[in-house]
């Protein structure tokens, strides 16, 4: 039965965006089939939630066979022969290169579906947004209770967030064909991402520098750790990267031979991206470059950017429509609602991890941690593209896009600057592709002649493919916030030990205050007690500096919030020190602690 759920799972990923991509007459259908099915499947939920229509496997499904049963008939109504390659795919490389290109590719790509599931969704914040927005929606089936605004809200989804819901639909739709949350099957979504990202990488160097390059394209992919890891960690950043490689795929396949069906796709990649995440929007310049540097398609722009809007806008006015703000909870211009104590505790931490208050150690740990995860990609692509500007320059201006994206988030990431560098994902797709029209052009050179030369930078990329694999192989061991690859321990296990713990005790069922997300997640799935982040509008008076904390106490327990949980490893605690019911508390009684200084408080009735 459960090879039977995984069969729907896949087909439900898969034959909805094949059918549309064969509608389309695109060369690359196959490729295409995950990242359009995705999209299928979040705007309808998307369409639900605007609709009440309830989110459940059986509604979902229906409009996913609705969807199948109109592409195939329009498919059968028309011509589908696709354009024909005219490029030998080997383009006279050995076949003992091209197989050996292959080989790691693959073994790279069996490798993350090996290890992201056995440990699935280890990101720090993965378990209590887009994991967690995906359980919610299994249980509420809806999303009335996202973006949150109310106390209700957040005591379902902890984080005030208006990311818009790609990641998550994908994860509802193997919960929901499985029937239970099963963490370790998230692990098809991320293969598949990976599987399109490459396919449309290949073919999309193919269709714009040659054949020779989109090899070497595919090659200085795999020798990147920081690009597979951005799909590993189970967030937006996959399909993030494969918005971008989806983009430049079809628009210069659009240059090629002009059609609007073709642009269309191009939007649809784009839509994809601004559906991944509230900075999405901004990567769909990748398509914009490409289709505005080249005349031939720069009549096509306004139909690149009206589908773009008409398949992406609706998410962002429902947010606006319901908190007021429709990049929730970012502080934009135009004095757009936000959540007042989120907001500032994340102005405190840019104070924290800006650039500004970098030190030489931490310039010499972010700079080793993005060179040795992108080594060959960033060291090749630059001076190659500003040299072949001509030719480069809608990929320089998208890298360069995605490094100011990047940029913007360090000082607002609450897991530091590494962690921070999986928004640089998609820059390392566009920097592959300009990597791998350089060493295409070495090949077809004078260097070629010289089989010393050849053969040593072919052994170069090899042998940092094969770095490459061995980091993937370790994953997540390398990552600050990982666990050990050899013993299995959980990120959060301090956290996990912490809630056992406090289950094990026979303290009284109550709310639990908290800073800490993570923990506040896996507090809610595995215990009694009940959550209440420090954000809720059902705890604002805390931060009320006209209440005696004696006031504030009275208060909290009013509510049945009798526990306090406090991790002196935290940053937000320097935040929470400005306020005097932080600052006094003498009253607060000693429960539990842990190894790393977190600790449970309680209060006692006053």
């Amino acid at each position: 039965m459960l090879l039977v759920k995984l069969c729907v799972i896949i087909l439900g990923l898969t034959c909805p965006g094949y059918l549309l991509a064969r509608c389309f007459r695109l060369e690359h259908s196959w490729a295409a089939a995950f990242p359009l099915s995705a999209l299928i499947l979040v705007e309808t939920v998307i369409l639900f939630s605007l609709t009440g229509i309830p989110i459940q496997f059986v509604t979902v499904s229906g409009v996913l066979l609705l969807c199948m049963a109109i592409c195939q008939i329009l498919k059968n109504r028309h011509s589908t022969e696709v354009e024909i390659p005219s490029e030998n795919e080997r383009a006279g490389l050995p076949l003992w290169l091209i197989s050996s290109i292959l080989l790691f590719a693959g073994t790279i790509l069996t490798t993350v579906a090996l290890r992201t599931t056995l440990f699935p969704l280890r990101g720090l914040d993965t378990i209590f947004r887009w994991e967690g927005l995906a359980r919610a929606m299994l249980e509420q089936q809806s999303l009335d209770f996202y973006p949150p605004v109310s106390a209700t809200d957040y005591a379902i989804y902890l984080f005030p967030d208006g990311i818009p819901p790609l990641v998550a639909t994908v994860y509802w739709w193997i919960y929901a064909t499985l029937g239970e949350t099963i963490q370790q099957a998230t692990s098809i979504s991320i293969t598949l991402q990976l599987a399109a990202t490459m396919a449309l990488l290949f073919y999309g160097a193919r269709h714009s520098f040659g054949a020779k390059a989109a090899w070497f394209a595919l090659l200085a992919a795999c020798t990147s750790p920081l690009l597979i890891s951005g799909f590993a960690i189970g967030q937006e950043t996959g399909f993030t990267a494969l918005s971008v490689a989806g983009q430049l795929c079809f628009a210069w396949a659009a240059v090629r031979r002009p059609k609007t069906s073709t642009v269309i796709v191009v939007a649809l990649f784009a839509a994809l991206g601004a559906l991944a995440r509230d900075y999405g929007p901004a990567l769909a310049l990748a398509g914009f470059a490409v289709l505005a540097w080249n005349p031939a398609t720069r009549r096509y722009l306004g139909v690149f950017i009206l589908t773009t809007i008409l398949f992406s806008a609706p998410w962002y006015l429902r947010s606006w429509a319901l908190t007021g703000n429709p990049f929730f909870s970012h502080q934009i211009p135009g004095g757009f609602d936000v959540n007042a104590i989120h907001v500032a505790i994340i102005n405190f931490y840019q104070q924290v991890y800006s650039f500004a208050h970098f030190d030489r150690a931490q310039w010499f740990n972010l700079l080793k941690h993005i060179l040795t995860g992108g080594f060959l990609v960033i060291s090749v692509s630059i001076p190659y593209g500003l040299f072949r500007w001509r030719h480069s320059t809608p990929l320089l201006v998208t890298t360069l896009l995605v490094t100011l994206l990047w940029i913007f988030s360090v000082a607002q990431t609450a897991g530091g600057p590494l962690y921070s560098t999986r928004v640089l994902t998609p820059a390392l797709i566009t920097l592959a592709v300009v990597t791998g029209a350089a060493f295409g052009q070495i090949y077809e050179s004078k260097v070629a002649e010289r089989k010393l030369v050849l053969s040593m930078l072919i052994a170069g990329l090899f042998l940092l493919s094969g770095y490459a694999l061995t980091s993937t192989a370790l994953y997540p061991a390398d990552s600050p916030y990982g666990f050990s690859a050899i013993t299995g321990t959980p990120v959060g296990s301090v956290q996990q030990l912490m809630v056992d713990k406090l289950e094990a005790t026979d303290f009284p069922n109550s709310g639990v205050l908290t800073d800490l997300p993570f923990f506040a997640g896996v507090l809610q799935q595995s215990s009694r007690f009940r959550p209440v982040v420090l954000w809720s509008p059902e705890v604002d008076f805390i931060f009320d500096q006209q209440l005696e904390p004696n006031e504030i106490q009275k208060r909290l327990l009013a509510n049945n919030i009798r526990l306090i949980f406090i991790d002196d490893q935290s940053t937000t605690n320097r935040f929470l020190m400005k306020y005097r019911f932080f600052r006094e508390s003498a009253d607060w009684k000693f429960l539990l602690d842990s190894p790393n200084e977190a600790a449970f408080f309680y209060f006692d009735p006053i």
